[in-house]
């Protein structure tokens, strides 16, 4: 059974019909149904006149035009939106809507990886594990906490507990070779060492620019790339490969050499890891919704850095991120609008809590913690998902995120404790969904 959620930004002002329907709208028992279509939809949303309803679909299936689709009605007006690879969307100035059809991959070559994930899921800090490493008031007392989790056996008996990132890293290593012992899709494997592949990358130009011997003796964990292949890139020798990549870093060193701002370098690579995912990640509707959930949560927190921070407006540009469903003009249009007109755009949108409460924070507090916390959640949740994949490499990534994700709550915590930030304050960086 496919899930399908459509989520709804702002209000239509001018999208061509392609059905003018009578003043009341229909039921949808009315609408056309064709029971050879594969994808099933199970909820639509309806805005009529500014109320929101929502028609669930169990048994039904919908066409239009012999091809499934995904629908909108607005006062009246029938609006249909094209499938693309899992995704539908569609973006004007003032109106977006996108939605994601779950279509699991269902590989029963993955059948005792995902029982081994189940068991493993278990073993995934609670809530209350949370609270009692947020209570303990120093980090000694964090690494007792961790001595009876799965991080105990990374606890050396004379580490002392002041250098826990020691520990986090081999617990990072540990999650990124059980992900390579168990997904046996290479193109999936390659999605996540491409990040790897992306950081190391930025750290050998941000040696050539700042005219540092590269230090080819260390060691690039979890990419592809090895030191040979990045100083290749990074001094853009013909041999160089990937082709796309040398190609960009062409351009965006040709940029540097103009203005001179390493953020660039940041932006640009940031961007190419976003294509080079999209890519990778075309055949599979749960990774694509998910790198296009990543691409709009990140250009909604640029877009708070320029709105709420003060940054300048160029940045919305520079650090946009291909691949989501908000185009940047309209985040641009919302520049101008006062605040009250922008949480009303996202009042029906999936990122409603994300800009009421994040942003909300940020104007308070002048900070995104909490802008952050929420959107690692967002995409927890987003996960959470595969807990009704009975197969396929789904929940074994699932998996391997939500390990990356604690992994990055725990060093958050351990760098406020070293800080001596206040327990209230450390809540908010803990991103965690039951």
């Amino acid at each position: 059974m496919h899930q399908v959620t459509v989520w709804l930004t702002g209000y239509p002002q001018t999208l061509k019909p392609s059905v003018v329907l009578p003043k009341a709208i229909p039921a949808p028992s009315t609408l056309s149904t064709d029971t050879t279509t594969t994808d099933r939809i199970n909820i639509i949303i309806i805005i009529y006149k500014g109320n929101l309803h929502q028609y669930r679909f169990t048994n039904r299936y919908l066409t239009i035009n012999r091809y499934p689709y995904y629908i909108l009605f607005y006062n009246s007006v029938l609006y249909h939106l094209p499938k693309r690879n899992g995704i539908l969307t569609i973006s004007k100035d003032q109106f977006i809507v996108t939605a994601l059809s779950m279509k699991w991959s269902g590989s029963t070559k993955y059948g005792f990886a995902v029982g081994r994930v189940r068991f493993l899921e278990t073993t995934l800090l609670d809530r209350g594990r949370y609270d009692r490493l947020i209570q303990v008031s120093d980090l000694s007392g964090m690494r007792t906490v961790l001595t009876d989790t799965v991080y105990g056996r990374f606890l050396g008996e004379r580490d002392a507990g002041v250098n826990l990132e020691k520990v986090f890293i081999s617990a990072g290593s540990d999650n990124f070779s059980f992900l390579t012992e168990y997904c046996i899709n290479p193109w999936v494997l390659n999605i996540f060492r491409l990040g790897a592949d992306i950081c190391n990358l930025k750290t050998v130009l941000k040696e050539r620019v700042a005219d540092i011997k590269p230090d080819l003796t260390r060691q690039f964990h979890q990419g592809n790339w090895n030191n040979e292949a990045l100083s290749d890139l990074a001094e853009e020798r013909p041999r160089a490969k990937p082709v796309q990549v040398r190609n960009v870093i062409t351009s965006v060193l040709r940029d540097y050499e103009k203005e001179h701002d390493p953020a660039l370098l940041d932006f640009r690579l940031d961007q190419l890891e976003q294509e080079m995912a999209l890519e990778l990640a075309s055949r599979s509707p749960f990774l694509t919704g998910l790198f296009l959930l990543h691409a709009d949560i990140e250009n909604l927190r640029t877009f708070i850095r320029v709105r709420v921070l003060g940054k300048a407006q160029a940045l919305l540009d520079r650090a946009f991120l291909p691949g989501g469903s908000i185009a940047v003009s309209f985040l641009a249009s919302l520049l101008k609008e006062n605040w009250d007109a922008v949480v009303t755009r996202f009042c029906f949108s999936l990122y409603r809590r994300l800009i009421e409460n994040g942003a909300g924070y940020a104007v308070t507090r002048g900070s995104l913690v909490r802008m952050e916390r929420l959107s690692r959640e967002m995409e927890l949740s987003y996960l959470r998902q595969t807990r009704y994949a009975t197969f396929g490499y789904e929940p074994l990534v699932s998996y391997y995120l939500f390990r990356e994700n604690e992994l990055t709550n725990l060093r958050q915590i351990y760098a406020a404790k070293k800080a001596g930030m206040p327990r209230e304050e450390q809540k908010e960086l803990v991103a965690y969904v039951d």
